[in-house]
């Protein structure tokens, strides 16, 4: 074991040998089934088309994610981290279910993954992985093209809503137009006026954190910082959540100019350049 790879590196490798192939494979078979179907008006090539295409992706995922599986947890030292990060990114099932149970493997590959295993006996090595494409600083604001999108998905229900009332002609035409006006309305507002917002939400840098929520403390006056879920389905909300001097604070990470994953990592790596 070489152990030359990066937790990042090893997730970039995943997504190039994994997920964008399992994409390319469904597209170019719907694509190849939808110009059947609507130019040489063979139509029943597209719902053909899209279970080949679904059974396709889904074969070429069985074979390559225990390739990817392999050569990542072989050539990775934080083992635990990859796994959680792997997981984020799709590539790894949060725990053991039906994905992982019908990946497709020789003999020696599970004799392998065996022997990998016990890799998830000790914890994760306590040494500081820089990634030098994080900058400096990093000032995180809203997403402005993500916020005008949101805005202009509300102004459909805001409009359909004006709609009804215009049309309607029946009580619960009013009713759901009025619901569907104020509703669309009143998020359309907030979505357009937080793209309007250039406050600073986060800034990280190796001195320390600050949110919109806090003021700047430095990396030793902060602590058990982590981005974590709550909630499950459409329910879930993204938290940024630390201590610091003024107590326990969290924000909800919302359309912001990062993912979440990504504030994970720059987190990580600031810490990492103050211990350093």
């Amino acid at each position: 074991m070489f152990e030359t790879v990066t937790v990042k590196q090893a997730i970039q490798h995943g997504r190039k040998m994994v997920l964008l192939p399992m994409l390319i494979i469904f597209g170019g078979i719907l694509g190849g089934s939808i110009y059947l179907a609507f130019v040489q008006h063979i139509f029943f090539a597209l719902p053909i088309g899209i279970w080949v295409g679904i059974i396709a992706a889904f074969v070429y995922r069985s074979i390559m994610i225990t390739k990817w599986r392999l050569w990542a947890f072989e050539n990775v030292r934080k083992v635990h981290e990859l796994k959680t990060e792997a997981s984020k990114a799709l590539l790894l099932p949060v725990k053991d279910n039906f994905f992982e149970k019908t990946e497709i493997r020789t003999a020696a590959e599970k004799a392998k993954w065996l022997t990998l295993q016990q890799r998830f006996d000790k914890p994760d090595p306590l040494f500081f992985e820089e990634d030098p494409e994080v900058p400096a600083e990093t000032i995180v604001r809203y997403s402005v093209m993500k916020k005008i999108l949101w805005s202009l998905v509300f102004s459909v229900s805001f409009f359909a809503g004006l709609g009804l009332l215009y049309l309607g002609k029946e009580t619960s035409n009013y009713v759901f137009g009025g619901v569907m006006t104020m509703f669309g309305g009143v998020f359309m507002c907030v979505c357009f006026k937080d793209a309007l917002n250039r406050t600073p939400q986060i800034i990280l840098n190796s001195e320390g954190m600050a949110t919109v929520k806090t003021p700047f403390y430095p990396w030793r006056s902060i602590s058990d910082e982590k981005v974590i879920v709550r909630g499950s389905g459409k329910g879930q909300t993204t938290y940024l959540t630390y201590t610091c001097p003024t107590g326990y604070t969290e924000l909800v990470l919302d359309d912001f100019t990062v993912s979440p994953r990504q504030l994970g990592h720059l987190i990580q790596v600031y810490r990492g350049r103050s211990n350093s």
